[in-house]
């Protein structure tokens, strides 16, 4: 596994550096730590960070670019930003962005955001088969189940929702209406009840909106 950390100020890098080898070394996760001191150096890296901690203000490319470069690639890097723009939290969300943190809470946030981001990646929930991060949402049609993913509808598979929703517990999926659930880490955005995913909108019904809400906060935002 390789932690990496982006940020074009040295001691800043350092920081997140120290932070990063004390929760490795509490997990037992062996991990390779690298350095980048800018967004380009990503992405010209032959080994590709599983989880990336991105600075969002960098000279010559932004963090923001680079998240959406990197998303466009095959394999996921989990990203967790930190940053003292607050006012770029909109523009930070998107695939496989975990966290987005201020720079000031970085001590006592970021511990947290990268053993989520640890177990995430040693825990991938493999639903009938697939690899959760490849699902966009399930839906249900009678005592079957269509999972739709990047690539389109999958077939029908036999299995009651209430049943499957009992198997994905801990998994990032959340109801938003009866017989529907969506991947949260493959939310676009969510604006007047409705869900942006896949290029597709999805509508959320009235009384789900407030935990659709939260959940979809509780995973991209700090906690």
């Amino acid at each position: 596994m390789v932690v990496g950390i982006c940020d074009d100020h040295a001691e800043e890098r350092e920081r997140i550096y120290k932070v990063c080898e004390v929760v490795l070394e509490q997990m037992g996760c062996p991990a390779e730590i690298a350095l980048f001191e800018g967004a380009s150096f990503v992405l010209q890296t032959s080994k590709k960070p599983d989880i990336l901690i991105l600075d969002i203000e960098m000279p010559g490319m932004t963090g923001i670019e680079l998240k959406e470069a990197l998303q466009s690639e095959e394999g996921a890097t989990y990203i967790i930003f930190v940053t003292d723009h607050e006012e770029m939290m909109t523009e930070a969300f998107g695939v496989h962005v975990l966290r987005f943190m201020q720079k000031e809470n970085l001590e006592d946030k970021l511990p947290e955001a990268l053993a989520q981001a640890i177990r995430m990646k040693h825990n991938n929930c493999i639903v009938h088969g697939m690899d959760s991060q490849k699902i966009l949402y399930i839906y249900s049609d009678g005592n079957y189940i269509r999972m739709v993913t990047e690539a389109g509808e999958q077939p029908l598979i036999r299995e009651p929702m209430k049943q499957l929703k009992k198997g994905l517990e801990g998994c990032p999926f959340v109801e938003i209406k009866r017989g529907c659930l969506v991947n949260v880490a493959k939310i676009d955005k969510i604006k007047g009840g409705i869900i942006s995913i896949g290029g597709e909108q999805l509508q959320i019904s009235k009384r789900k909106q407030s935990e659709v809400t939260h959940a979809y906060l509780a995973y991209y935002k700090e906690a």
